[in-house]
């Protein structure tokens, strides 16, 4: 979930403020009526990125080996992944832990774990590009969609408006409802959040993990089904009813 928010003084600056939690001012009633209001808009936009979590796993009798191990596959996957422009925020991490004889405590031999991550435009994982062989011989272990900070933007902008104009409408109804000739802000505050809609989830299974698993894993195609977000804006406050 996403979420935004700036404070400001004036409602001249409203439009101007950053995408922040809460945006808010105030200004007394006094002794007039007031009523409070909430109006929301909302999209569904569809997922155009995608984080991809690679992984690699080895066992060697030191844990110096199982490292070395580690690191020189996540090299050789670095390596290839760099020179493919669509790949962006490349993140790995390295660990090794010791697997016990199963009768006793002593130290069987050393497990190492490699995991890469890193993001690309759904579109271009539809392209496959190479990717499973450029990460290799790292093998995918899951998948996570979500929007572009373009596209989420954009459906900020636009639902924005819309929900400025709802609570607009709105005040104008409660006014005229009420008796009034018009109204005045007395406090108002504008929230937007992203909630994730992905498809059914793609994790490589963990437990007892050996090669010959990981092999077979390896030759699956990648789903490339993203799912849908849903942006959420809502303005909500009291206006101040005037004669």
């Amino acid at each position: 979930m996403g979420y935004s928010s700036c404070v400001v003084r004036n409602l001249s600056l409203l439009m101007g403020c950053a995408w922040v939690s809460s945006v808010a001012f105030a200004q007394e009633c006094n002794n007039l009526p007031s009523v409070s209001l909430q109006a929301v808009s909302s999209e569904e936009v569809s997922n155009d990125m995608v984080l991809l979590t690679w992984r690699f796993e080895v066992e060697k009798p030191e844990s110096g080996q199982a490292m070395q191990a580690v690191n020189e596959s996540l090299s050789q996957a670095l390596a290839r992944l760099k020179t493919n422009q669509e790949v962006r925020h490349l993140i790995t991490n390295v660990r090794t832990f010791p697997v016990y004889h199963s009768k006793n405590r002593d130290i069987s031999h050393w497990r190492g774990q490699g995991t890469l991550s890193f993001e690309m435009a759904l579109e271009q994982l539809k392209k496959r590009a190479n990717i499973e062989a450029d990460a290799a011989p790292l093998v995918l272990s899951g998948l996570n969609y979500f929007v572009s900070d373009e596209s989420k933007e954009q459906g900020r902008a636009k639902l924005f408006g819309l929900a400025i104009q709802e609570f607009q409408n709105k005040a104008k109804l409660a006014a005229k409802g009420f008796g009034h000739s018009g109204y005045q802000l007395a406090q108002l505050s504008v929230n937007d959040e992203t909630n994730h809609f992905d498809p059914q989830p793609y994790f490589q299974q963990q437990d007892n993990m050996r090669m010959s698993a990981v092999n077979s894993y390896a030759e699956k195609s990648v789903p490339v089904s993203g799912g849908v977000s849903e942006i959420r804006v809502s303005v909500q406050g009291s206006v101040c009813l005037t004669q």
